[in-house]
């Protein structure tokens, strides 16, 4: 199975395209970065709050709905 190869730099700049299904081999240096990025320091914060929220709008609507029908 062949498929397109890529070299990214920490930005994701593509420096070293393939052509798609050719056999190809890649070579690079890696620079590993220092910063720390919000999900290292927060972790998946935003999908904790986002089931949070979920819950709390799927239990307010659930309120609402018992409360119409008394």
């Amino acid at each position: 199975m062949l498929e397109l190869l890529v070299f990214l730099n920490q930005r994701r700049d593509v420096l070293q395209p393939t052509e798609y299904g050719k056999a190809a081999a890649v070579r690079g240096v890696i620079k590993f970065n220092d910063i720390k990025t919000f999900y290292v320091k927060w972790g998946d914060l935003i999908g904790r709050l986002s089931v949070f929220f979920t819950a709390i709008l799927l239990l307010n609507t659930i309120a609402k709905s018992l409360k119409k029908e008394k």
